[in-house]
């Protein structure tokens, strides 16, 4: 079993059954056989451990006795003690996970187990269906190359420990010690500058992209205590060959000149560039959103601070290497992973946007880059899209870029926390984890979220921090949240401080993840799926196709080896039944395999009564049927009744 299987079962299952569960602890066997035989990465179990951490608001116990038993390698201890860093301090070591080899086996065995628990789970239910069909031909540009961070964790060589390793390392103090060291790189730093304030629309106050904005955020995250636990860095202004990176220097002279325009020559300039406002103080505020921006990135690649959180405006993800657009000047994000990429040599960088507008800037500036991966979560329609045909689904990238452009387009507006977290566990994480980014930068725009004027969307708060929370395992949690739109004060001040208790490491509130995804969402997603796994082996397993038949189930059935225990035999039909499921109309759960032979048989305990409903009775006595003729085939004879 790879770190792909393991990861993949994570994604596809594991997590979003847990979201849909909501328990109120999470108890995990960190059996050292695992570990052992099948994990060669020692930090695989604390990457793993750091996406379930969030779903029970950090209740969490591990259990193991690996230290107790022979043959154990140093790296199994080293898997649990980075668990346990985890657990406790929130510090995650900086891996390298092999994503492109996950076996045919485990892909077969998600597909039984979505098969056979979506009867049970909405979140399974509504899950694009598997295939064993091989991905396109197309060439597969992904690299997994090691990291080349200075904090590093090495691979298990095989040899066991000799006594004296093993009693130094299950020493109490020791372990102690160890779990102690938290440093500057568990640090989350913060930047803000009350100067960037300065650019305001002086024809319209109400502008939804105003002042108060960055003011909000900062006043709530100093009401919840969480500034003070941060590192409050100091802002500067980008230079010039910073911001020559992304822009053009006659793009960047014409607004180093807005300073000096009177009244007249700003309206002019609102006219021929209609999606945005000019003051005297535009380029100076912009340029200090984009150099607090790098502030925060030079901190985290120096390994002064783990995370970081920009609370910047004038936004940046719509401009253009010679173009403002929305509401945005110069391209923070991309100034950030051009400076992470050139003067920090990193090789991979990931760039989410969660606005609910597509960051048609950030695009074009990575569109033929293969070290940027850019995955887009969006409305599509001709009103927040500012250029459509550059962010639907297959806009993949161009030349060496291409695959490393994911773009989610919703259709429809309304959606909520169940189609953002479908979208996490099925499409950006597996693909991101398979990218294996050295950084990640978030671009942080609050306007999906409930209420927001521009958005029309219904994101809770809390679904912003569980969001960061499961991007914190990748790159060794070296995120980056910067500020993007978000026009809803009351609404979006809270949405970061969700995100900023996320990179604490705070307890987070569980999400209601019960909803059925709406159809529209999940149509979205099976497009989004069908073209990226042709560059995303991570996603190979994966397409859209109507439920298997009764009769094809039976014919499954048949080829089963069963045994005379009846648990086995119900075991094997569950794992075969892809499209059981009973009519909403009911409003009743789901029935189990032996259930539906008490009901058929007459003799059911709980009085399950189907007269009523025709087509639950035609389901229940057709599973009937189909198990009985398995049986029949194996035995013989007909299922005992």
């Amino acid at each position: 079993t790879s770190e792909a299987d393991y990861l993949s079962i994570f994604h596809q299952v594991i997590i979003p059954v847990a979201y849909e569960f909501s328990p109120e602890l999470i108890v995990v066997n960190g059996s050292c056989t695992a570990i052992k035989s099948n994990l060669n990465n020692v930090g695989l179990l604390a990457h793993l451990l750091s996406l379930i951490l969030p779903i029970a608001g950090g209740r969490c116990v591990v259990m193991t006795q690996a230290l107790q038993q022979t043959g154990v390698t140093e790296g199994v201890v080293s898997s649990i003690l980075g668990a346990l860093k985890r657990l406790y301090f929130g510090f995650l070591n900086c891996n390298t996970f092999d994503c492109n080899s996950m076996t045919d086996i485990v892909c077969k065995k998600i597909q039984q187990i979505v098969a056979s628990h979506k009867v049970f789970w909405k979140s399974l239910s509504q899950h694009a269906a598997f295939s064993m069909k091989p991905h396109s031909s197309a060439p597969i540009r992904s690299s997994c190359k090691s990291t080349n961070w200075s904090i590093s964790s090495r691979r298990s060589s095989g040899a066991v420990p000799n006594l004296e390793v093993k009693k130094t390392l299950m020493e109490p103090e020791n372990i102690e010690l160890a779990l102690s060291n938290a440093s500057n790189k568990d640090k989350v730093s913060i930047i803000f500058d009350l100067s960037m304030t300065k650019h305001i629309n002086l024809e319209n106050a109400s502008h939804p992209e105003c002042p108060q904005r960055i003011v909000k955020v900062m006043e709530t995250l100093e009401n919840f205590c969480l500034v003070e636990r941060c590192s409050q860095l100091q802002s500067r202004l980008a230079t010039q060959g910073e911001l020559e990176r992304v822009h053009n220097k006659e793009y960047l002279g014409v607004l180093s000149k807005v300073s000096g325009c009177g009244l007249k020559e700003l309206i002019d300039l609102e006219l021929k560039h209609k999606s945005v406002y000019f003051h005297e103080a535009t380029y100076n505020s912009a340029s200090l959103a984009a150099g607090s921006v790098l502030q925060v990135i030079e901190s985290i690649c120096r390994s002064e601070s783990k995370s970081g959180v920009c609370v910047v405006r004038p936004p940046g993800h719509h401009a253009e290497p010679g173009t403002p657009m929305g509401f945005c000047y110069l391209n923070n994000v991309a100034i950030a992973a051009k400076h992470a990429l050139e003067v920090f040599n990193l090789d991979r960088v990931l760039i989410f946007d969660w606005d609910i507008h597509h960051g048609n800037g950030t695009q074009i500036a990575f569109q033929s880059d293969p070290r940027v991966l850019y995955i887009s979560i969006h409305h599509l329609n001709g009103k927040t899209s500012p250029i459509r045909d550059k962010a639907d689904y297959d806009k993949v990238g161009q030349d060496e870029g291409i695959g490393f452009n994911v773009n989610i387009p919703w259709s429809q507006t309304g959606f909520g926390d169940t189609e953002y977290m479908a979208a996490m566990h099925q499409i950006v994480l597996p693909i991101a984890s398979q990218f294996n980014p050295q950084l990640v930068l978030v671009s942080a725009g609050f306007d999906s979220a409930v209420g927001d004027p521009l958005g029309c969307f219904n994101l809770t708060p809390q679904c912003f921090g569980h969001m960061t929370s499961l991007l914190q395992p990748l790159a060794g949690g070296r995120l980056a949240l910067i500020l993007e739109g978000g026009h809803n004060l009351h609404v979006m001040q809270y949405c970061m401080a969700m995100c900023v208790k996320a990179l604490l490491g705070d307890p987070l509130p569980p999400l209601d993840c019960i909803s059925e995804i709406h159809p529209s969402a999940l149509e979205t997603l099976t497009k989004v799926i069908g073209i990226q796994k042709s560059y995303w082996p991570i996603l190979k397993y994966k397409c859209h196709q109507n439920d298997c038949s009764m009769d094809e189930i039976s014919q499954n059935l048949s080829k089963m080896n069963f045994d005379n225990s009846s648990s086995s035999l119900d075991a094997c039909l569950s794992s075969s039944f892809e499209s059981l499921s009973v009519s909403a109309s009911t409003q009743t759960l789901p029935l189990h395999a032996r259930e539906c032979d008490d009901i058929v048989a007459g003799n059911s305990a709980n009085s399950v009564n189907t007269a009523d409903n025709p087509t639950e009775t035609s389901q229940v006595k057709m599973l009937f049927e189909a198990k009985n003729a398995a049986y029949k085939n194996k035995f013989g004879e007909d299922v005992p009744v």
